[in-house]
């Protein structure tokens, strides 16, 4: 018996990533805003803020790839935001908060606890197996 997209059991959204998958569709957001008001358009910020939206928005739905991708992107970010602290001198309490978002959205992502929320399949979380 197979079922419909609509009545599969879904997975649970853990709060911490609902929060994650928010706050990176947020931001991806007030990237294109920002552009459109200052009006300095640029490929690729519009590159980065889709790829957040879409990242989030892959969070939100529990999808394996998002939260993988997201997890290679953050890795990324980590020396990318030392050597711009280090080589363009930037300091202040942006680039303090923008290294503690990027360390802490990859370390809550790649959790044991929260990787395996994402491997499950939904039915297993829901109905004990079956004999048949």
């Amino acid at each position: 018996m197979t079922t419909s997209p609509s009545t599969r059991p879904k997975k649970k959204i853990p709060p911490i990533i609902v929060g994650v998958g928010t706050f990176q569709v947020a931001v991806g957001l007030w990237m294109i805003f920002g552009m459109a008001v200052l009006g300095r358009w640029s490929g690729i910020t519009l590159a980065l803020a889709t790829l957040y939206i879409t990242l989030g928005a892959g969070l939100l739905a529990m999808k394996e790839w998002a939260r993988f991708a997201d997890v290679v992107l953050h890795a990324m970010l980590v020396p990318y935001l030392l050597a711009t602290i280090v080589y363009e001198g930037r300091s202040g309490i942006g680039p303090a908060l923008q290294m503690a978002a990027v360390l802490a959205i990859f370390f809550i992502l790649t959790r044991p606890s929260i990787r395996a929320q994402f491997r499950r399949s939904p039915q297993t979380d829901s109905a004990p197996n079956k004999p048949k």
